[in-house]
């Protein structure tokens, strides 16, 4: 009896306990930024905790070297202001049967309710690319780890599961939808995108 006790105080305590938020989604597989390519994109996302609300993102991606990339972030809504600045390296790309293994990290700062946050990201990260007749799509998993200082210092933790969709009839975009699950003081959130690459040699 003490044992059911003990446990169902931990399962109060621990719902009970102010929970951090999600930050950006991590919106990204182990596909790279080709060279001399850059790509826009806009991240609409949606919080379910800690109050809820609705983010909006914007986002700049760049190739960086062999196996590297970069995401710079932006954006507002649920938090007053959100920068984001990572890169991704993955040095296990998604040839054959191999899936892609990276990993991601990074630093952010937030603003929300007049409470200042900044911290680090390390993310590693799975994909693999799938043929479809309606164009490829890349599943994926990535699970980042957040050191975050605000009114405390703790580490964050989510389960990210996306997919992104090159269609085949739209030749100039691609789509990301992902979905987080809150694993420790995060919060779960939906959130899609839609991206933009062009080739600086070119243009948009």
């Amino acid at each position: 009896m003490k044992i059911i006790f003990s446990v169902l105080w931990l399962v109060v305590f621990w719902g009970n306990l102010p929970k951090a938020d999600a930050f950006a989604p991590v919106l990204e597989s182990g596909e790279l930024v080709k060279a001399s390519h850059y790509q826009v994109g806009l991240n609409p996302a949606i919080y379910t905790q800690s109050g809820g609300g609705i983010q909006m993102n914007i986002f700049l991606d760049g190739h960086l070297g062999e196996g590297l990339s970069y995401r710079a972030l932006m954006g507002t809504g649920t938090y007053d202001f959100l920068g984001q600045g990572t890169v991704k390296y993955v040095p296990f790309p998604d040839v054959d049967h191999q899936p892609a293994i990276g990993i991601r990290g990074g630093f952010f700062l937030a603003r929300k309710d007049s409470v200042n946050s900044f911290g680090i990201e390390v993310t590693p990260l799975v994909s693999k690319m799938l043929r479809t007749n309606e164009g490829p799509i890349v599943p994926y998993v990535a699970v980042p780890l957040r050191w975050v200082s605000a009114k405390t210092n703790f580490v964050s933790t989510t389960a990210a599961f996306g997919c992104e969709w090159f269609p085949a009839s739209i030749q100039d975009y691609y789509f990301t939808g992902e979905i987080g699950l809150e694993l420790k003081d995060s919060s779960s959130y939906l959130a899609v995108g839609a991206t933009l690459p062009f080739d600086k040699l070119k243009g948009l």
